[in-house]
């Protein structure tokens, strides 16, 4: 479906705003987004696991409780700032990139990106003591 829709929509295509992989993954995240958007019940239940997968699949308690209290922090900062993080972290873009795909200046998006993840890290450390 991404590149059935990057390929419907080559021409708007431009090499001086971004990357064409800055393009694609702009495309994948509104396809994922519309996915969500549409399936929004069946989305919540990614995440359940049944009676009989709970015990087959052993996973280390403390990273799997970090792992979520990080989910739900990402889940409170703002969709703008969790898109950034994903940008950064996820994608493994930099400011410049991030900048140009979505419209803010580079200085922006380093000092939102700097003041979400300083956000997540002080909650972390609060939950942790």
């Amino acid at each position: 479906m991404v590149f059935e829709r990057a390929w419907i929509k080559k021409e708007h295509y431009r090499a001086n705003r971004a990357k064409v992989e800055a393009w694609i993954f702009g495309i994948a995240r509104n396809v994922f987004r519309e996915y969500l958007r549409d399936h929004k019940k069946s989305a919540q239940n990614l995440l359940l696991l049944d009676d009989n997968t709970a015990d087959a699949v052993t996973f280390p308690t403390e990273i799997l409780d970090r792992n979520i209290l990080l989910t739900r922090l990402l889940e409170q900062l703002r969709e703008k700032d969790r898109e950034l993080i994903a940008l950064k972290y996820g994608a493994g873009m930099n400011n410049r990139e991030i900048a140009r795909l979505t419209h803010l200046s580079e200085s922006n998006v380093g000092t939102r990106v700097f003041r979400a993840i300083s956000s997540l890290r002080a909650q972390l450390e609060e939950n942790n003591e």
